[in-house]
């Protein structure tokens, strides 16, 4: 038993050594926070069309995604939108992402229920919506 209880305090001590540094952190890529930059204006421009704050809408799209919106929108008494974001793409100044969005929209009283896979233009730093090139979730209710 004398024997066997060095081996294993050495053991202990050698294991505890080696795996108790500290571990190297990794910083995401220049182009995974220009993802994380325009999904957070995705966000915003959802919140300010959810209150139907059309400055806000102005201060994070261009001058064709802010028509874009505008023309697309329908009258709603409240509603509730979810994004998640599915894919990316970085094409030299130009972001697009692909969001997966679920909705619901209160009008006179009836609930509309919809859903869909977007894909959001951004240009520009600070990004900046640019377009909505297909499933525009801010067209609803239909």
């Amino acid at each position: 038993m004398r024997r066997v209880t060095p081996w294993i305090i050495l053991l202990i001590f050698v294991t505890l050594t080696a795996c108790g540094g500290k571990k190297e952190i990794k910083r995401p890529s220049p182009e995974a926070e220009t993802i994380k930059r325009a999904f957070l204006v995705a966000e915003k421009i959802k919140n300010a069309y959810l209150r139907k704050d059309r400055d806000t809408l102005k201060r994070y799209c261009s001058r064709k995604g802010y028509i874009t919106i505008l023309s697309s929108m329908k009258d709603f008494d409240s509603a509730i939108l979810n994004f998640q974001l599915r894919w990316a793409d970085i094409k030299r100044d130009k972001i697009i992402l692909y969001i997966y969005w679920r909705g619901s929209w209160l009008l006179k009283g009836k609930l509309y229920k919809d859903s869909g896979l977007t894909a959001f233009a951004f240009t520009g730093s600070p990004p900046m919506l640019s377009d909505i090139l297909r499933a525009n979730p801010f067209s609803q209710p239909q």
